[in-house]
């Protein structure tokens, strides 16, 4: 049996398992997966099928190693671009750490296709872009100036807000018309609200 359909047949028996989430941002209101919750699941599984994951680290890039365990030569990589983090009041190891735990996060949700509600979704309600009426014009630089600023109060940083408008919108921050630009703007206010 090749890596593809082990990763396949994972992938089906993780979704049987039924995974519940326990991370909760109470800030922001919504509940998250966090590794404890299919990571106990993933290796059993993996074991079941003959699957081993390994998870790399560069300065630039995160990478996640699906390998077959009877043909070890046969692996699957997937990857994903490093960040930094800044997180208050921590030493550069916690940052350090905190990008890590994110990134094996990530890297193990897209191998395995475990699937969450869309953070922009969830808080700026299920508007779609107007493909009529939308303001075709270019962001001016005080726009973005204050989008940044909105989700920088709620602890959004530059490339949260960019992931978070390229999955709602499918485009580049700087290629969203100005009701796109509202909807992101509201949907970070709101949760600035929940926050007080």
């Amino acid at each position: 049996m090749s890596v593809y359909k082990k990763l396949a047949d994972a992938r089906v028996k993780l979704q049987e398992e039924g995974l519940k989430k326990s991370g909760k941002n109470k800030f922001a209101g919504y509940e998250y997966f966090e590794l404890e919750d299919f990571l106990p699941s993933i290796n059993k599984i993996n074991k079941q099928v003959g699957l081993c994951t390994i998870v790399k680290f560069s300065i630039d890039i995160a990478t996640l190693i699906i390998v077959d365990v009877d043909e070890p030569d046969n692996a699957i990589e997937i990857t994903s671009p490093m960040k930094s983090a800044t997180l208050k009041g921590c030493h550069e190891i916690q940052n350090l750490g905190a990008v890590e735990s994110y990134q094996r996060r990530y890297l193990y949700m897209t191998a395995y296709e475990i699937a969450e509600s869309d953070l922009l979704d969830g808080t700026t309600g299920k508007d779609t872009p107007s493909k009529q009426n939308g303001n075709k014009s270019k962001l001016t630089d005080n726009q973005l100036k204050r989008l940044y600023a909105i989700a920088n109060n709620v602890g959004i940083n530059a490339d949260t807000v960019k992931s978070h408008v390229m999955t709602k919108f499918k485009k580049e921050v700087t290629q969203m018309n100005k009701k796109e630009y509202d909807t992101v703007c509201n949907g970070y206010e709101k949760m600035a609200k929940k926050g007080e």
